[in-house]
């Protein structure tokens, strides 16, 4: 089935503004897009219809507001859905998120690096929503089968009963556990708004009241709950009676914490290398000017303080500086090289490593030999980029570490791939004692950015393989 994009929008404008941006992005070339200006056209759909995601205008002809997310979101609970707001919807797009919108975007402000970036951000949120959901739907199911705990509170007395699994928190069964003992166990950062949501649901007429809190135990640790209540109301609708149940969902909420954890970590990772890589390129920049730029500079300084105060050497001096001239240029623009890749501006990747392999070879003893599949074009400068800075990086650790005499370079395009080794006959390492130094987590937060995947092969006295795979 054709994976497809669904765009629920009656701007004309709004809509194809945000079609030709997706339309633009090449991971996103396999997906359809569907366009729907009315609530009812969405409700209207058969089940061929499956979109994996939904941009969402929350003002419709038809429907307006939340009700709209909330219509949307319960005909397709498995979609990853967007809001697009303007800016005076805000408020409400960041309740929809509240409801269980994965985000939102403002009409016209976006690019296609910001769209791509919040449909990833979104499929991912999605995702973790539906694995922490299907947690918590098995856990509920084993709760109500043998945790639950029942209770019923007494609004005129304020007395509470309650069934033995209150004797999961550990207090002694001949504690009093009226609605004071109940009051005084909440956290205290979430008394407050508890006790008061609790009032204000009885005061003003609702039927059900249901909140989440934190509880503390006869042991002083604390559990996170789920408490719902239905509350009981004369003919006059004056509330004489609650009947609920708690659930603990201390395991679900952990469970999250170690997913926003584990993101937060991995992109202070990530971040980390990024500042690594950016002084490693500072240094070679400062040894660079200073050991070698500097020093010929000086040297042509003298030369030219001889020629000046010294008649007889002058012409000599001079025609020396200009050698030392011409070799700073050529030093100059070896370092840009290493900087940018100034051929990939016009000219395809093919030719940047065919430059960049020339060049080292006037240095090096090594013989580097480059296999490009002719007919594979990637017409995307950031693939092309990602690829000659690895390339550019790898050989720099050959060069550095391995000892090869030989090293080969391919390119070739795999099914929807393009797969790209780099291989050579140095001396290798072993993985597991030399690990990642920072030119291979370079490598692998450059795959990683473009949605790719590096396998690392070496072993002492066997040379080192790399492969990289990006989708094209």
């Amino acid at each position: 089935m054709t994976k497809s994009i669904l765009v629920l929008e009656d701007n004309f404008a709004d809509f194809f503004l945000l079609k030709e941006t997706l339309l633009s992005i090449a991971e996103l070339q396999a997906y359809s897009i569907i366009q729907a200006g009315l609530l009812e056209q969405v409700t209207g759909f058969d089940e061929t219809v499956r979109p994996e995601i939904i941009f969402v205008d929350l003002k419709l002809p038809d429907s307006n507001g939340l009700e709209t997310f909330l219509h949307v979101n319960n005909k397709y609970p498995l979609s990853t859905i967007i809001i697009l707001s303007g800016l005076e919807d805000r408020t409400v797009a960041t309740q929809a998120i509240q409801a269980g919108a994965q985000d939102y975007l403002l009409k016209g402000d976006f690019d296609e690096k910001m769209l791509l970036k919040t449909i990833l951000y979104s499929i991912e949120r999605k995702q973790s929503q539906l694995r922490l959901k299907e947690s918590n739907l098995r856990y509920e199911l084993v709760l109500k089968a043998t945790k639950d705990i029942i209770w019923e509170y007494n609004i005129l007395t304020h007395e509470i009963t309650w069934n033995n699994n209150i004797s999961t928190f550990g207090f002694p069964p001949n504690t009093s556990k009226d609605g004071e003992w109940w009051k005084q166990h909440v956290h205290p950062d979430d008394k407050e708004r508890v006790i008061e949501k609790v009032r204000t649901h009885i005061i003003e007429g609702y039927d059900i009241w249901n909140d989440s809190y934190r509880f503390k135990c006869y042991d002083g640790s604390f559990r996170h709950l789920r408490n719902r209540g239905y509350i009981l109301r004369t003919s006059t609708n004056r509330a004489y009676q609650m009947i609920g149940s708690i659930e603990d969902i201390t395991e679900s909420i952990e469970l999250q914490q170690k997913i926003d954890t584990e993101r937060n970590q991995k992109q202070k990772e990530i971040l980390q290398a990024i500042i690594t890589g950016q002084e490693k390129e500072r240094n070679l920049l400062g040894r660079e000017l200073h050991d070698n730029i500097n020093q010929i500079l000086a040297v042509v300084k003298m030369y030219l303080d001889i020629a000046k105060n010294n008649k007889q050497q002058s012409a000599f001096m001079l025609e020396k500086s200009q050698d030392h001239v011409i070799t700073i240029i050529e030093e100059i623009r070896k370092l840009s090289h290493t900087l940018v890749a100034p051929t990939l501006g016009n000219a395809s990747l093919h030719k940047a490593l065919t430059i960049l392999i020339a060049e080292l070879g006037i240095s090096n003893e090594m013989h580097i030999n480059l296999a490009y599949q002719n007919e594979m074009a990637l017409d995307d400068k950031e693939k092309e980029l990602t690829l000659y800075r690895i390339v550019q990086e790898q050989l720099n650790n050959i060069i550095k570490y391995a000892k090869a005499s030989e090293i080969n370079i391919s390119i070739e395009k795999y099914q929807d791939n393009v797969v790209m080794i780099v291989d050579d006959n140095g001396i290798g390492f072993d993985k597991e004692k030399v690990g990642f130094g920072i030119g291979f987590q370079n490598i692998l937060n450059r795959v990683n950015a473009l949605s790719g995947c590096m396998a690392l092969e070496s072993s002492p006295g066997n040379g080192c393989k790399l492969q990289i795979k990006l989708p094209l």
